[in-house]
């Protein structure tokens, strides 16, 4: 009659003991991937055991055994597996235990891995990490501790302040949530030839000696510029200062190095509505230069017959000759009332340049023109505009409406 086996079912890290009686000796199966500690008539344990029974492997072990065989099993797959362990009586007498593998196939390199995708395992033993795949093919690192972070690979997608997938995702513009913490800088990286890394842009805010605080964006540290929205409604005046850009305190735009690359002499100033003059220089070998320039909306009448000079120009050049730009906007009370615009410099008339009317009683009448003058020296010079109102006209004004003029340098003829 065939002897029949009698299974033990054991899980991972645990112990299992049956009726077992073997009068000569027992062989035992262990076709897992854990080792199988055994004790005869008591229970197994990790330092109280007879015989170790190496993983997919068999042996041969003499007895007797009167009552129990304990069975213990410590997984080594990895994977929290139970072991599945057959034992045979034997009635043949056995002094020294013997052993053979079972084996199975297996090879030395691989350039693939098979990973079977199912639950989530128990942690692993101490010391030890376990790679393990879900049912929908994503892999995890668990740790003993119970950490299970996900391995990301490139289908992942991002989210938050960033777009794409890996290794190469993108800053998500559009998403309301894409910041960056309050007056931190972005920071542009080092450049060539030990050129550093330099702070370009940040929020931050000023204030006024008021104490209220605005919003504005700082672009460089050191010398930098910032801009921001005045949202509030100072009190006093009619000055209403909400969605309106402000600048704190002067803007200045300095001209601070030297040689052929210059373009302004001094400094131009915009204090709270009120701009400074400024000197334009143009490179060096071109022909002209800026001296001196008019930009306002005159407030004046006169009546028929009479002449006003309601605009004028005064720089000193360096060059007997100058180009004259007028542009200036006129009204007068009477249609078809004769205007005459005269052009005097030093004092002197230079005779008339514009002559006209409109058709239109206090409709804004325009009047643009451009000259070349022979100054007589260098030095200080006053180009000035004349107005005559013709006689049997009304009377004549500029109505507020801006005007401008404009006097350039220019080095020689031709």
């Amino acid at each position: 009659m065939p002897i029949q086996g009698l299974k033990y079912n054991i899980p991972a890290g645990g112990e299992q003991h049956q009726v077992f009686q073997a009068t000569g000796s027992f062989t035992a199966y262990n076709p897992n991937d854990g080792y199988a500690l055994l004790a005869l008539d008591r229970t197994a344990t990790l330092l109280d055991f007879d015989h170790k029974l190496p993983s997919q492997s068999g042996g041969h072990f003499p007895g007797p055994i009167n009552s129990y065989l304990s069975i213990r099993y410590v997984d080594q797959s990895g994977g929290g597996l139970q072991g599945q362990v057959i034992v045979y009586p034997a009635p043949q007498q056995l002094q020294i235990p013997q052993f053979w593998s079972i084996g199975r196939a297996i090879q030395t390199q691989s350039t693939t891995m098979d990973i079977i995708e199912g639950t989530q395992p128990p942690p692993p033993a101490a010391g030890t990490c376990r790679i393990w795949a879900d049912a929908n093919g994503n892999l995890f690192h668990m740790h003993s501790d119970g950490s299970d972070p996900e391995i990301w690979d490139t289908r992942l997608s991002l989210g938050g302040a960033l777009a794409g997938t890996v290794p190469n995702p993108s800053l998500s513009w559009h998403d309301p949530e894409s910041r960056v913490p309050d007056k931190t800088w972005i920071v542009g990286g080092a450049g060539p030839s030990a050129i550093p890394a330099q702070n370009l842009i940040r929020k931050n805010e000023f204030g006024y000696a008021g104490g209220q605080n605005y919003t504005s964006i700082q672009i460089g540290s050191g010398p930098s510029i910032a801009l921001g929205a005045d949202v509030s409604q100072p009190a006093g005046g009619n000055f209403n200062g909400t969605n309106e850009v402000i600048i704190p305190n002067n803007w200045r735009i300095t001209q601070i190095n030297s040689g052929a690359t210059d373009f302004l002499n001094g400094i131009l100033i915009i204090n709270n509505g009120v701009v400074s003059p400024v000197s334009i220089i143009l490179p060096s070998g071109s022909t002209t230069r800026g001296v001196n320039s008019y930009s306002g909306a005159p407030s004046w009448s006169t009546g028929p017959g009479t002449a006003q000079t309601p605009v004028f120009v005064q720089g000193a050049t360096t060059s007997p000759f100058a180009r004259v730009d007028v542009q200036l906007y006129l009204q007068n009370t009477a249609a078809n009332a004769l205007t005459y615009v005269w052009l005097y410099l030093d004092g002197t008339s230079q005779g008339i340049y514009w002559a006209g009317s409109h058709g239109v009683a206090n409709a804004p009448l325009g009047v643009a023109f451009s000259t070349r003058i022979y100054l007589g020296s260098s030095g200080t010079h006053t180009v000035t505009v004349w107005l005559t109102n013709a006689a049997g006209g009304g009377t004549l004004s500029f109505g507020g409406i801006g005007s401008q003029m404009w006097m350039t340098e220019e080095k020689g003829p031709g």
